[in-house]
């Protein structure tokens, strides 16, 4: 595929979820972000493209970083088209004497994208991949690393009751989860408001009241992917929420790059608290967190 080819495909993949979210359908979305938990590390435009193109694909790589891995891409099989930054430091200056300064020399950018094609695991064949990379744990030990990914970030985490219909408060800095919550519901609520943490401590004021609904859909949807990343369910808890189309598409693409790097900064912050040696992980284990998982069964 030519990179005019795969811009119009990134395209129609953006219009297709844009008329959708139009006409108040969050099926698509919910596709998306669905995938997203498998394909978090790539950009959502790139994501979307390739369950375009390959809606059963589990585990995409290079032909190259599938080599390395030992396993090779069976003849005949077509990639899949995703774009590539081209990121470098722009002609004239630093060469212009013949010499590249050293502060130049760090300041890159994005010049233009090119077509580069990925493959998914079931188009190779060769050594099987180690377990040790997918996410696993019980729902338990993995609240357990979402709670100490709070103590990381140094950001205050309190259990106690809250008024009906509120099960969790983004204070700055300072996080309330209601009391009494099973683990899923706590991982769940734990993960959005981290997101609100993460996105939206800047938003004060009257700008909390204008920008709302986007504000809730986003950490919703990164709730919603950080969830299904860790075998949580919590669809139809979050399809109430995901309403992000406001008639612009250029608004939407980075709502939705927004979504895509907080929950994968999530994933990867619980993924290092789970890897951390165990006098670590454990020595955050506050008398708030003992109480909520006493709660919690």
């Amino acid at each position: 595929m030519k990179k005019e080819d795969a811009v119009e495909l990134a395209d129609k993949c953006l219009k297709e979820l844009a008329e959708s979210l139009e006409q108040g359908n969050t099926e698509v979305l919910e596709k998306y972000l669905s995938a997203l938990a498998r394909f978090h590390h790539y950009s959502f435009g790139n994501m979307m493209m390739i369950v375009n193109q390959f809606p059963e694909a589990s585990k995409v790589a290079g032909f190259q970083t599938w080599r390395k891995l030992g396993r090779w891409v069976k003849q005949g099989e077509s990639g899949i088209a995703i774009l590539a930054p081209m990121i470098g430091r722009k002609k004239g200056d630093a060469e212009s004497n013949n010499r590249v300064d050293a502060s130049q020399e760090k300041v890159k950018a994005v010049f233009g994208f090119r077509a580069v094609h990925v493959f998914d695991i079931s188009q190779t064949e060769g050594e099987e991949l180690p377990k040790l990379s997918e996410i696993c744990g019980s729902p338990g030990f993995n609240l357990v690393c979402l709670e100490g990914v709070y103590q990381t970030l140094n950001i205050k985490l309190e259990t106690r009751p809250l008024p009906e219909g509120t099960r969790g408060v983004s204070l700055g800095g300072h996080v309330v989860v209601k009391e009494g919550l099973d683990t899923s519901m706590r991982f769940r609520i734990l993960a959005h408001e981290l997101a609100h943490e993460l996105l939206h401590r800047e938003i004060v004021g009257d700008e909390v009241i204008k920008n709302h609904k986007l504000i809730e859909t986003e950490a919703e949807s990164v709730a919603f992917v950080v969830c299904k990343a860790h075998g949580v369910d919590t669809q139809a808890l979050s399809s109430e929420y995901i309403r992000l189309h406001r008639g612009d598409n250029k608004q939407l693409m980075a709502s939705l790059d927004r979504i895509q790097q907080t929950a994968t900064r999530i994933i990867g912050l619980i993924e290092d608290d789970k890897n951390a040696p165990i006098n670590i992980r454990f020595s955050h284990w506050s008398k708030d967190r003992r109480k909520a998982t006493q709660q919690s069964g």
